[in-house]
């Protein structure tokens, strides 16, 4: 049986990583009808426990309760409208958990400007005095709402700022070197220009640190996404980089270890609080 697994290459760890993920994708997309971005991320947190001898068992309970708690996470951080519905019964059964675990997978939330335009599709538009109309417009109006002046919490000073913009442009983490001026527009969530993402892994690793240094806030991944901050490598589609994306970067961290850059960046953040 050995022989025969090595001749045909079944011995091969990564070959063995895509078949999983292909009869996952066969299984839950084809079969069951999950999103792909649902079926992605449930198989990156389902697998960053690996394997050792004779142990199987325990990194399969591991890898079980990691993509539990990310399915649960997930859930609360976008998804409110399922939360809402179901959250508020009187009573939560398991046929209930089931209703919304399924549309949980297949579906995505609805955007307000997306329910709006469906509200309005199709009504008719009728002609009212200009008088009336201007009055109309006047209440109407939506009324402005206050935007957090500090979205990440930041507590860092403008030399501890452009001492991390040197990091970022050491490490290359963007498709273009940034300026102090420029990271601290972004830290404010009004950047001056949205900077594509080379590795979303080494972005995971920088604001997670900041974050463990309590430099930031510890939401840092729902900031980013919620402010668009910054673009996927992916240059065939311009995607903005989205809590998923980073939830499934700082996962994959656990995996590779602080070496390379991920050294050169956890070198800077030692020493920030310095400056």
């Amino acid at each position: 049986m050995f022989w025969y697994a090595k001749v045909n290459g079944l011995d091969n760890g990564l070959y063995l990583l895509h078949k999983k993920a292909y009869q996952q994708y066969q299984k839950e997309v084809i079969g069951e009808g999950k999103s792909y971005q649902r079926y992605m991320t449930d198989f990156c947190n389902g697998n960053v426990f690996l394997s050792v001898e004779n142990d199987g068992r325990a990194a399969s309970r591991l890898n079980e309760r990691n993509k539990n708690f990310h399915i649960l996470m997930e859930l609360l951080q976008t998804r409110s409208d399922l939360v809402i519905q179901y959250f508020e019964l009187e009573h939560f059964t398991f046929e209930d958990f089931k209703g919304l675990n399924k549309e949980f997978n297949a579906t995505q939330p609805i955007l307000v400007e997306e329910q709006v335009h469906s509200e309005n599709e199709g009504s008719a538009i009728e002609k009212v005095p200009e008088e009336t109309e201007k009055l109309v417009n006047e209440e109407s109006s939506p009324i402005p709402i206050a935007e957090t002046e500090n979205p990440f919490e930041s507590v860092l000073t403008d030399g501890q700022i452009a001492y991390l913009a040197d990091c970022i442009n050491d490490v290359k983490m963007f498709n273009t070197s940034v300026t102090p001026e420029e990271l601290k527009a972004i830290f404010a969530c009004k950047p001056k220009a949205i900077l594509r993402s080379n590795n979303n892994r080494l972005i995971a690793f920088f604001f997670s640190g900041l974050s463990d240094r309590e430099l930031i806030t510890p939401n840092w991944q729902s900031v980013i996404a919620n402010y668009q901050l910054f673009l996927s490598k992916d240059k065939s589609r311009e995607k903005y980089i989205n809590q998923s994306d980073l939830s499934s970067a700082t996962n994959q961290i656990r995996d590779i270890g602080v070496e390379g850059k991920y050294t050169t960046i956890n070198n800077y953040l030692k020493q920030v609080k310095k400056h």
